[in-house]
């Protein structure tokens, strides 16, 4: 199941797989019913490294999931279920596909998003005025938010961190990147509306590049003004 990161990134960039984005969201087959806590599965097992000193690698982890999170057999089931809902969407897919997909969204996904480049860039951001850390499961789940600051004046600021190429689909219009902007965006809104002493920022990455950083009104005005 290991496939090489170029492979994946790929197959993540396949028309096949975006397809897929819809159904993936709408029966919410990412939920924690269907495949545990991911965000603090991740969080959990970089911390277990750190404490070990052993170096963190997708193979452990994908251990370290089925064995403390979900085993691999309801793991299959929800893939098995996934599948089911593409045909009946009129998506021709196979069974080894549907897994893949899912292992890429759920394991792959995880492993990169949260213990190389999340955390990686929470310290890069980190400085004497500021303290940041990752939010839990619930906050970001039902926010979007990654990580949470508090300055020295007491001001919040909710940090979204995702990859450039995620902006770059963002300004081309593609409409799963549009989709899950939204709902982002709507989501950090109604986490903003709790009070006046917060702010959203959205962070995004790639590796060798510096980072590119932008507040929740510049991400709505500038790109797609699409959201309340």
């Amino acid at each position: 199941m290991i496939r090489n990161n170029n492979e994946i990134q790929q197959i993540k960039r396949s028309l096949h797989f975006r397809n897929t984005s819809f159904i993936w969201n709408l029966y919410h087959f990412n939920s924690t019913k269907n495949v545990g806590k991911c965000s603090s599965a991740a969080q959990t097992y970089y911390e277990n490294c750190k404490n070990s000193g052993k170096s963190p690698n997708i193979e452990d982890y994908e251990q370290f999931y089925f064995t403390n999170i979900i085993t691999q057999e309801d793991f299959r089931e929800n893939s098995k279920k996934f599948c089911k809902k593409l045909k009946e969407s009129g998506i021709l897919i196979t069974y080894e596909q549907a897994y893949l997909y899912q292992w890429i969204r759920v394991i792959y996904d995880s492993f990169n998003g949260i213990i190389k480049n999340e955390y990686e860039i929470i310290k890069k951001l980190q400085n004497n005025e500021n303290y940041i850390e990752h939010t839990d499961e619930n906050t970001d789940r039902r926010y979007s938010i990654d990580a949470l600051s508090l300055n020295n004046y007491g001001f919040f600021i909710g940090i979204q961190i995702k990859p450039l190429s995620f902006l770059n689909g963002l300004k081309a219009g593609k409409a799963d990147i549009v989709t899950d902007f939204v709902t982002a965006v709507n989501n950090q809104n109604n986490w903003l509306k709790q009070d006046g002493n917060k702010n959203v920022i959205w962070v995004f990455y790639k590796e060798g590049k510096d980072l590119e950083i932008y507040d929740l009104d510049e991400m709505k005005g500038n790109y797609y003004d699409c959201t309340n």
